[in-house]
This record gives C-alpha cells, structure tokens and sequence, in this order.
C-alpha cells in the first residue's frame, strides 16, 4: 500500500508557525518600542544639555606674560604694566611669579601695580571677572614703580569652577523648576536632570538634591578643565544626569 502525505495539513502548519512568530514580533515591538523611544529622547536631552547648560559655566580668562627683563628697574619696589588695550574693565586680578607662588598686586584703572619679587620680572598675570580668593596672597605694598612691558597675551575661555558652584545652589535653593526657568532651558515634559561636579580624583565637589530616584537614569561623565578660586587651571569631571 502507498501512503500518500497531506501536503495541505503540511502547509497549514508552516503557515501557522509563520503567523504565531510574526504576532509574536509584533507583540515585542509594542512592549519595546515605548521604551526605546523614551531612552532616544533622554539620549537627545542629554546631548541638548551638554551643549547648552555647560556653555553657560564658560566665562573669558585672560592670561597676562610680563617680558623676562629688569632694565630700569634697579632700586624699584613694584612694576607697572598698563593693560589699557585690553579692555579688561571690571576684572579681578591674580599674579604669580615664574615658580607659581602667587605675588602681591593691585589693579586700578588701566595699570596694574605688582611686588618685586623676582630678580628678572617675569610674571604671569591672570584676569577674570572670578572674585578670586586672595587670602593666601601676599598684601601688595605700595611703593616706586617702574614700567614693565607685556610679552605675551592669551585670552581664552574657560569652565569656571564658581559657575558651576553657582548654578547647582540656585538649583538646590530654587527648586528645580524655578531653575530651568531661569536659564531659560528647554526641557521635555515628564524630565529631569541633575548635575555631580568631580575634582580630577573623581571626588565629589558638589552635588544637585535629587533625592531617592526610582526611574531609570541615563547619565555621561565629561572631562573638563575649570579654573578655580585660586585662579589655578585644574582638571575634573561634570557628570550630567537625566530621568
């Protein structure tokens, strides 16, 4: 006797298999796809903030080298350096001497008066609109001074670390949606951020008040290099952490 296959029932089967598998994709992709767009939007926020948010930590740092020569200077106190062309009006002032130790100065107008303290006058003025920490610098005395001259300018922009500083107490103290509103940043409805300032050992600095978080986050740790109050040019991290 021949048997004889029911190639209908075979088929049926195949088509079966073929109609369970693909409801099963289906079904997948409804549960996955709210989810992925969700991380695709965070990712986006992320990168929005990374732009926009650490801009506003950016601030002008301009660099000041005195020529390496003393002539004229015998018997004098202080050195004059006239910074007129600068348009440096409004700005702080901090001097180091060639080994980086910081120098008593003064700055007034468009002159700014520093100690002798070095035999060949070189010196590395920096000036910025920081208010820089001057407690462990030398008090300048007044005395006879003669003119300098400028060797080398750099201007430059910089992290500054009172910005950042600045910005996650407004966030603690204001609230987060006052916060937003005040650096005028655009944030999808339903998200949040928060922001973790590092040292170049990853020691936290300061932190913004997030409280318990139960969602996932989606975070990025960005090197940088920020001045600080000592007006020394230090290298850190800005962690920055959307939800």
């Amino acid at each position: 006797m021949i048997l004889i296959k029911d190639k209908r029932g075979s088929h049926v089967g195949v088509v079966l298999s073929f109609v369970i598998f693909v409801t099963f994709l289906i079904f997948l992709y409804s549960v996955l796809e709210p989810q992925l767009r969700v991380e695709k939007d965070k990712e986006a926020f992320l990168e929005y903030l990374k732009r926009d948010l650490i801009r506003s930590f950016y601030d002008d740092l301009i660099v000041v080298v005195t020529k390496s020569s003393n002539a004229g200077g015998e018997g004098k106190d202080c050195i004059s350096i006239d910074v007129n062309e600068l348009n440096v009006e409004g700005y702080n002032v901090f001097v180091f001497d060639e080994n980086d130790n910081p120098v008593g100065a003064s700055f007034g107008g468009t002159e700014i008066k520093i100690n002798r303290g070095s035999t060949n006058d070189f010196y590395k003025i920096y000036l910025a609109k920081e208010e820089f920490n001057l407690d462990s610098v030398p008090e300048f005395n007044e005395g006879s001074c003669f003119e300098g001259e400028i060797g080398l300018v750099n201007e430059q922009e910089y992290i500054f670390k009172s910005l950042i500083v600045e910005s996650i107490n407004d966030y603690n103290t204001l609230g987060f949606d006052s916060f937003v509103s005040n650096f005028d940043l655009n944030v999808p409805a339903g998200s949040e951020f928060g922001i973790i300032f590092l040292n170049s050992k990853r020691e936290e600095i300061i932190r913004t008040n997030e409280g318990d978080l139960s969602v996932n986050i989606f975070s990025e740790e960005i090197p940088i290099q920020y001045v600080d109050e000592n007006a020394k040019i230090l290298s850190g991290f800005i962690v920055l952490r959307v939800w």
